[in-house]
């Protein structure tokens, strides 16, 4: 931003109320989440765009694998915390 515009903005905050502050800050905010929630939805839409169905799949595929590793591990020392907080 430019710094006579910066002033000018600064000028104008400064004549603000507490109550047009609050509401100023509260516009500010809900602008800086829907700008973060567009940012995430072209994300998605470029990962769409990049990515073929096939490596997609492929991906799920090797991810579903490695969840299946980890919770066969996880398992029975999950099931003996279980039995313990049972019998406590």
């Amino acid at each position: 931003m430019n710094a006579k515009l910066v002033n000018s903005l600064a000028q104008i905050i400064q004549t603000l109320t507490d109550a047009e502050r609050k509401e100023l800050d509260t516009k500010l905010s809900t602008l800086a989440q829907n700008s973060k929630i567009t940012d995430r939805s072209t994300r998605f839409q470029q990962w769409d765009r990049l990515v073929s169905d096939a490596d997609a799949a492929a991906l799920k595929a090797e991810f579903a694998q490695e969840d299946i590793i980890f919770a066969e591990a996880i398992l029975p020392e999950y099931s003996s915390n279980l039995q313990q907080e049972d019998y406590a």
